[in-house]
This record gives structure tokens, sequence and C-alpha cells, in this order.
């Protein structure tokens, strides 16, 4: 399979951090798609599609994305490379247990946020949010997080301060 630059990179940067076991295949748009299945079934997988200006990182449970411009915007002189670094940084992390998917959701049952981050920073909120969610959805909310393997035992129910 011939690769652009930015998708030569990102197979160069997951070669150097000995990532592997994955599949890469074209999308309908020729998108680079990068393929891992999750030993954890909630999880699903961790997929990467990988244009030119943007890299999509996702799971069954959130996604994320990576765009060139917002590294331009910041000032960097290489932002396609920026873009590639942390998208692959975030994904490995992942894959390593440093970072994790997480899904907050109200009383109401309604998805109150989602998104990708440190395990380290799992469950952290403070008062004033807790109290705006419990506000906004009748109730505390319910935060849950999964590494690459599994569902963290951090099951946090937000304490009812009304």
């Amino acid at each position: 399979m011939e690769l652009n630059e930015i998708e030569k990179l990102f197979v160069e940067k997951l070669s150097s951090r000995s990532v592997v076991g994955y599949e890469l295949r074209r999308g309908k748009a020729d998108e680079l798609i990068f393929y891992l299945p999750s030993p954890c079934t909630e999880v699903g997988y961790v997929k990467a599609v990988i244009r030119r200006n943007e890299i999509l990182l996702s799971c069954k449970i959130t996604h994320t994305h990576f765009d060139s411009g917002y590294y331009r915007d910041l000032g960097f002189e290489t932002p396609e490379l920026e873009m590639v670094e942390e998208a692959v940084t975030d994904l490995v992390g992942f894959l390593q247990g440093e970072n994790c998917a997480s899904i907050e959701v109200g009383y109401d049952g309604r998805i109150v946020s989602y998104g990708w981050g440190k395990i380290t920073a799992v469950g952290d909120a403070n008062e004033e949010y807790k109290q705006l969610i419990q506000q906004l959805h009748g109730g505390p909310s319910t935060y849950r997080a999964w590494s690459w393997s599994g569902e963290i035992d951090i099951k946090r129910e937000v304490p009812d301060t009304k």
C-alpha cells in the first residue's frame, strides 16, 4: 500500500513505539485507517482515521480529533508533525494503560460528557461542576472509565448536593 507523507509518519511513529498487531486499510474516501481490536468488549477497538489535515482517534466509547489547523494556530512550524505526534502519543498511552476513555451519564439517563484523558485524572470534578450537573440532570451523575484492557474500578456517583 502506498502511503502519503502524513500516513508514513504515523506508521513510523507507531513502529518506533513498538505497536504491533494492527490492521491498516483504506476507507471509502481513500483515507488510511488503523484498526486494533481491544481485549475489552466495551472498548471494542481503537481506530485512527488518518487524513492530510486531521486524525480521528476512536473506540466504542468515545472519539477525539487532532487537527493540524489547531497546531498551526499555536504557531508550530510543522503542524502536521505535531498532529501526528500527539495522536500517536494518545493512542499509545491508551494501549499502555496511561490514558482512558470515559463517560458521564446524568441522573436522567442523558450523556453529560465523554472523552479521552489521563487515568490519573479519572473522576476529578469540582463542587461547582457537580452542582451544575445535578441541576441540569435532576440528580447525581454516574461516571465510568475504561483503560485498554477493561473498566477502571472508579464508578463514582456524584453525591447529592441538594
